[in-house]
């Protein structure tokens, strides 16, 4: 939990002033992926959280940055913009691991939100890696458009 919020702050802060680098753009989402897999690994694996969950968000990721690879190689420079629904689901995938640890550590009021919680966060999962794909494709085929009239204008 306080990971997360350290990491909520420094990108308030960040933004707020402007201290935004191309390196912190970079590295502050590998972090944040980082925090989340580990997260939902391990609970995962002490079977806190259910394995098609943790399998789910981990594809997610997993179909994301594969898609960015290509989409860079292929296309090119990506400027990568956080829609609603993943902002949503990043705070409903913290939200998630922090009920989970409290349900673990005796906290019994949280026990009847955490399984509403694990389909919720299933669903804008799910809703937010076909958002990502839709969009992507979209300015890949776009962009595709773009270069082979700008050839044909030439």
């Amino acid at each position: 939990m306080l990971a997360s919020l350290s990491d909520g702050l420094d990108g308030f802060i960040a933004r707020r002033f402007n201290w935004v680098t191309t390196l912190g753009a970079m590295l502050d989402p590998i972090g944040d992926k980082l925090l989340m897999t580990t997260s939902y690994l391990l609970l995962g694996w002490l079977g806190d959280l259910p394995v098609w969950l943790v399998a789910l968000v981990i594809l997610r990721d997993v179909i994301i940055v594969i898609g960015a690879v290509f989409y860079r190689f292929l296309v090119g420079e990506i400027v990568f913009e956080a829609m609603f629904v993943s902002k949503l689901n990043t705070v409903l995938q913290i939200v998630l691991v922090v009920v989970t640890l409290a349900m673990l550590s005796g906290f019994n009021l949280v026990n009847v939100i955490h399984p509403v919680l694990i389909y919720i966060t299933a669903i804008t999962t799910v809703i937010s890696g076909i958002s990502y794909i839709t969009v992507w494709s979209r300015k890949a085929m776009h962009s595709k458009h773009q270069s082979s009239s700008h050839e044909q204008s030439r």
